[in-house]
């Protein structure tokens, strides 16, 4: 259930907390790869004006793999039809994301079952195949997509913050998104941006005073919470593998 999850983000950034991995110990490493730290944290509304605003179909596919995929800028010309797969029995469909070399893959990214039918039909219509990748252009005009799509955007939405939008920030909007709105685990949002470590969530994670510490801890013993667990560790044990996603 929704709430047991984000019970599940509670309790890990208390431990987390409680292990001394605060916001002072990641003020470097963040979203922020490369070194570059990004200011901007894009709303609901705001992404959905960027993909509106977005001049080309190629523009919108760039905004919607990096805002709701968490690809990052790097990934985006990778990926291509043939990674594409839905799982029997998910609603979610997964992107295999392609390392640099192209010998391996890095990742599975989620895909909303929206997102996967754009990119589907994106395919067909420019009459792509499996090897075929979806943004066969360069990182550079793939962030001059994103600021001209962000330009056009804020000139309906007024927002000084829509015009300087990165990809990078769409990928730090995803990692909010899952967290906050969705209440996900943090390491299935981890795993799913492909973020070496949790750390570099923690930005994203809410603030917690002694009250709210308190009440995580009573509701991890609640009766409804140890079904979950089980359910966890049954689905854990019957694939082979040491997580869910």
């Amino acid at each position: 259930c929704a709430a047991c999850w984000r019970w599940a983000v509670v309790l890990s950034c208390v431990l987390r907390r409680c292990l001394g991995v605060g916001r002072a110990d990641c003020c470097t490493a963040g979203l922020a790869e490369g070194g570059e730290r990004v200011g901007v944290v894009l709303s609901w509304g705001w992404a959905e004006a960027l993909v509106a605003a977005a001049p080309t179909r190629r523009a919108e596919i760039v905004v919607r793999l990096a805002g709701e995929a968490g690809l990052r800028t790097g990934e985006l010309p990778r990926v291509r039809p043939g990674d594409l797969r839905e799982p029997p029995t998910s609603s979610v469909a997964l992107l295999a994301v392609p390392t640099a070399d192209g010998d391996a893959v890095d990742r599975e990214a989620p895909v909303p079952a929206s997102l996967a039918a754009s990119l589907r039909a994106y395919a067909e219509r420019m009459d792509l195949d499996d090897t075929d990748p979806f943004v066969p252009v360069s990182t550079r005009r793939i962030q001059m997509l994103v600021r001209e799509t962000g330009t056009r955007a804020a000139e309906t939405r007024p927002d000084p913050a829509l015009s300087s939008v990165t990809p990078r920030a769409l990928r730090e909007r995803f990692a909010r998104w899952l967290l906050r709105d969705r209440g996900l685990d943090p390491n299935v949002v981890r795993a799913a941006g492909g973020w070496e470590t949790l750390a570099a969530l923690d930005d994203h994670l809410e603030s917690l005073d002694g009250d709210a510490v308190a009440a995580a801890l009573d509701r991890a013993d609640s009766p409804d919470v140890v079904p979950l667990l089980e359910a966890v560790e049954a689905a854990t044990e019957a694939t082979g593998r040491d997580r869910l996603f």
